[in-house]
Order: structure tokens, then C-alpha cells, then sequence
């Protein structure tokens, strides 16, 4: 592994607590009961766990010198990528459809005008990073 990209793990629990952090009040503090949260709310949630615990345990399994089982788990992402910018739309079509009853048609599209880029962006370096998978140096930690 490259020295630069030795100790990313840290870097990704670190966003992570403050992504736990950002969503405690609306999300993660309403755990038992999870009042008031939809199906397609814990539908992305556990889509974007998913994808933390892709990003923590990848550079792991590389750090460790276990390639095959790195290339393995990353097939994974090949469904799971999809169905989290699918988890992005539903909550973004969720949140257009509730609040079109309570502000003007017209911020309520600016609101999508702030997500839908994201999907895009993210669908993006996600396609960009799979092209060039085979072009990344891989130097296994001995």
C-alpha cells in the first residue's frame, strides 16, 4: 500500500463519526422506535452504512495484504452503488413530494436542484474509479 493511503481507514471512521454525529438528533438518537422515519429513510441509511463499511474495511484488507479478499468484497459495490444513488432519489423525491404542499413550487425545485447534481457527481467517480481500477498501483504491505 502506499504510504499516502496507509492510514485512510482513520480518515474514513473519522467522517463518520461526524456523519453519526450530523444524523443523531433526526436518525440515529430515535433508535428503539425510529418515530416518524420511513421505509426509503432506513433504506438509504443502511445503504450509506454500507457503503462506510465498504470504504473502512477495503483499505483494511489491502493494509493487511488480503488482495483477493479486497477484489471479492469490491464486486459487492457493483449493486450496491446503484441501489444507493437509488436510495438518493427516493429521498430526495420524498422530501419534493412533502414539502409540495408547503413552500412555492419553485424553491421546492431548488431543493432537487441540490441533490440530483450529487447522484450524478457521485454515479460519476464512481464509474471513473471502476474504469480505472486496473491502472491504481497496489503495493501490498509485507
Amino acid at each position: 500500500m502506499e504510504k499516502s493511503y496507509k492510514n485512510v481507514v482513520f480518515f474514513f471512521i473519522f467522517i463518520l463519526a461526524f456523519v453519526i454525529w450530523g444524523f443523531f438528533r433526526t436518525y440515529f438518537g430515535l433508535f428503539p422506535s425510529f418515530k416518524g422515519i420511513t421505509t426509503v429513510q432506513h433504506f438509504h441509511g443502511l445503504m450509506l452504512l454500507s457503503w462506510f463499511a465498504m470504504l473502512i474495511v477495503q483499505p483494511l484488507l489491502i493494509r493487511y495484504n488480503k488482495p483477493v479478499w479486497h477484489k471479492n468484497l469490491g464486486k459487492i459495490s457493483y449493486l450496491q452503488i446503484p441501489l444507493l444513488l437509488f436510495s438518493i432519489f427516493l429521498v430526495s423525491r420524498g422530501q419534493f413530494l412533502r414539502n409540495a404542499p408547503a413552500i412555492p413550487r419553485e424553491q421546492n425545485i431548488g431543493g432537487l436542484a441540490l441533490d440530483l447534481p450529487d447522484i450524478f457527481a457521485f454515479a460519476t467517480f464512481y464509474l471513473l474509479a471502476m474504469v480505472n481500477k486496473k491502472t491504481q498501483p497496489i503495493i501490498c504491505v509485507t
